[in-house]
């Protein structure tokens, strides 16, 4: 995709999966369509043919989970479309890992590591396909922080890791998993204040 459109303060990386086509035209219609271009969807760029409930590891690998052995999607389909996508609209970006949740870690590193080479952005903000955005008023809140280094949010690992661990019962791997994003340079003076609307 084109990396002059890119010019915005702030970008927002989608992460999407491959068959979400709907989900990203509605995106693009709705409130994408007055980012002014600073929107871009995140898409890995090899499709899994085991479907998502005969997964391993509840559908977070791209293997047969025990006892599961089916009959391979063709997704010859679905690629084609994906491509047909990218090329009429110029906002996909392809990460190099297959379309899993396994691969939350590899689609983090690689979508950061794109916008800081190509994108100007001095926020770069994290969204999935099923979230709105409101980017202007966003950008107005970012653009009002001094800090260089920020991260403005919530890491929360108990909750979002506990809930994995009760479908997976994989402990170690789950907290591997979610461990090693390593995000670079941290400011040594965070925002004493990372969450603008902390819960009760």
């Amino acid at each position: 995709m084109s990396a002059s459109r890119h010019t915005s303060t702030v970008v927002v990386l989608v992460r999407s999966a491959r068959p979400r086509a709907v989900q990203r035209e509605a995106i693009r219609t709705t409130w994408a369509s007055r980012a002014s271009g600073a929107v871009v969807f995140v898409l890995a760029n090899i499709s899994c043919g085991v479907p998502e409930a005969e997964r391993a590891s509840f559908g977070a690998h791209c293997a047969w989970a025990p006892g599961q052995r089916g009959i391979a999607v063709d997704t010859s389909s679905l690629d084609a479309l994906v491509r047909l996508e990218s090329e009429r609209h110029d906002d996909i970006v392809f990460a190099d890992h297959v379309d899993t949740h396994r691969s939350s870690n590899a689609w983090l590193k690689q979508a950061y590591a794109w916008a800081l080479e190509h994108t100007a952005a001095r926020w770069l903000v994290k969204t999935d396909d099923d979230v709105y955005v409101h980017v202007h008023k966003l950008s107005r809140w970012l653009g009002a922080l001094n800090d260089t280094w920020s991260i403005v949010g919530e890491i929360r690992p108990p909750g979002a890791i506990s809930a994995a661990e009760a479908k997976t019962g994989e402990t170690a791997e789950v907290r591997a998993r979610w461990g090693s994003v390593a995000l670079p340079q941290p400011n040594p003076h965070p925002n004493p204040h990372p969450n603008p609307n902390p819960r009760p």
